[in-house]
């Protein structure tokens, strides 16, 4: 209890007429209640569902005392204890809170840090602590790699990006670049294309596939493919392009410097295929309006198979008839 709220109760009573039972401003942290690590009650969750739940473990522990700070004899005060736990205490129930849990070794902590800097596997990090005796579970493997991942993410790279921009320009003339910056000054699209590319689009140039990248976005980016097949039936990469969030205008800014770096065989592309997204559509029928856009089957039939997944499916709205 803070020392305004501690004033503010004892103004209301007879005790409140006389200033000296006041606590004075130098001691604002008047009372403190303490309790057990367990001995929240069970509330009810205002949660929608949207985030995964924080697992406590609730026991209703009756364990509680206050620390009251004694304005007379200058001393804390400990009263209205209850000393009794209703779970065990001991050291090893103590070990496998989150608190205690952790790598305490510097040195496998720092291979630790090189493993995720090479992107390992979560299990291959979990075994390799186990293997030197630190008191970790999956989750705090888990937590590693996800704050590994921030810390990542939030370095500035800008310079580094430069750099091997004009280091792969300088690498060969017919090899080409953009970087298309957004309305607020930041980098929305960075296009690349290499001197071997613009032979394999003009040779196959008839069918055209785009957004072909595999399981990027659960790194962090998103990179837009663009991708021929060739004489053995395999896709060979023509361009590829980091973009900053999937819209309309990333697509337009990768989709003209497609043209720019293959202007002689446009007029021969015929169809173009995508997944499901309709902004990849629209970009691309604005482009290539004598092209046939089609939808790949494989997102089409996964996305009938997620749809009809969903509890809600085949259920009718309240707005329709009944009829």
């Amino acid at each position: 209890m803070s020392r305004a709220e501690w004033n503010k109760r004892l103004m209301r009573t007879k005790k409140g007429d006389d200033g000296s039972q006041l606590v004075p401003e130098g001691c604002d942290l008047y009372q403190r209640v303490y309790i057990c690590t367990h001995g929240w009650k069970k509330r009810k969750s205002r949660s929608e569902g949207s985030r995964p739940k924080q697992h406590i473990r609730l026991t209703d522990c009756p364990f509680r005392f206050v620390a009251q700070c004694n304005l007379g004899r200058g001393e804390l005060q400990v009263k209205h204890g209850c000393f009794m736990h209703n779970h065990v205490v001991s050291p090893s129930a103590y070990a496998t809170y989150p608190t205690f849990r952790g790598v305490e070794n510097a040195l496998v902590e720092a291979r630790t840090e090189g493993m995720l800097a090479v992107g390992a596997k979560r299990s291959r990090i979990y075994d390799y602590l186990l293997e030197h005796d630190q008191n970790v579970i999956q989750v705090d493997v888990d937590n590693m790699v996800r704050e590994h991942a921030s810390s990542v993410s939030t370095v500035d790279d800008n310079g580094a990006t430069a750099r091997e921009i004009v280091i792969f320009a300088a690498a060969d003339p017919e090899n080409l670049s953009s970087v298309a910056k957004t309305a607020g000054g930041e980098t929305g699209v960075i296009s690349l294309a290499t001197a071997h590319m613009h032979p394999i689009y003009g040779r196959f140039c008839e069918v055209l596939l785009v957004d072909s990248s595999h399981k990027t976005n659960r790194y962090n980016y998103q990179l837009l493919t663009f991708m021929a097949t060739n004489e053995f039936g395999e896709g060979a990469v023509v361009q590829q392009a980091l973009i900053e969030a999937n819209g309309d205008w990333h697509m337009d800014r990768a989709i003209v410097h497609f043209k720019r770096s293959h202007p002689t065989r446009l007029n021969m592309q015929r169809v173009i295929v995508v997944d499901k997204d309709l902004n990849e559509v629209r970009a691309l029928e604005s482009h290539f309006p004598e092209a046939r856009v089609l939808i790949c089957l494989f997102h089409v039939n996964k996305y009938l198979k997620e749809m009809r997944s969903k509890p809600d499916f085949g259920e009718k709205k309240s707005g329709e008839d009944a009829s």
